[in-house]
Formats: C-alpha cells, sequence, structure tokens
C-alpha cells in the first residue's frame, strides 16, 4: 500500500506515505482510502507539526524513505 493511514479521528488523520509523494498527492490518496463523509475533505494540516513536536512531515521511523504526514478536514 502506498500511503498508510495509521491514525484516524474526527478531525484529524496521520498517514505514513513514500518520500516522493507531495502534500496533494498524500490528500488525495486518504481521501480515496478514508472518506470523511462530510463536505470537508482532509487536506495536509497547516500547523508544521504534530501534537509530540515532530515537524509536518516527518520521517517515518521505520522506513527511511518514506514520511509521517497529519492530516485535517
Amino acid at each position: 500500500m502506498a500511503v498508510e493511514i495509521y491514525a484516524n479521528g474526527l478531525c484529524a488523520c496521520s498517514a505514513c506515505a513514500p518520500g516522493d509523494m507531495d502534500a496533494a498527492q498524500v490528500a488525495a490518496a486518504v481521501n480515496d482510502a478514508n472518506p470523511t463523509g462530510i463536505d470537508s475533505r482532509w487536506s495536509v494540516s497547516a500547523d508544521p507539526f504534530f501534537r509530540t513536536g515532530e515537524p509536518n512531515p516527518c520521517p517515518c521511523n521505520d522506513d527511511a524513505a518514506r514520511q509521517h504526514w497529519l492530516l485535517e478536514c
């Protein structure tokens, strides 16, 4: 799977994606795999950090060729 959603809530979602994907590609893949069910679609968060202080996006801790992204709807 190219993009893996590893955390999903009502207003926020975190996904792991290949490092060569840009924000628009990640958002499109997340919306395809996990539609919000409302008019607002998932988009990459404008917040530059995850709540843990990691940058958004940040390197995946399991695979250096991937990145973690924070999305909001």
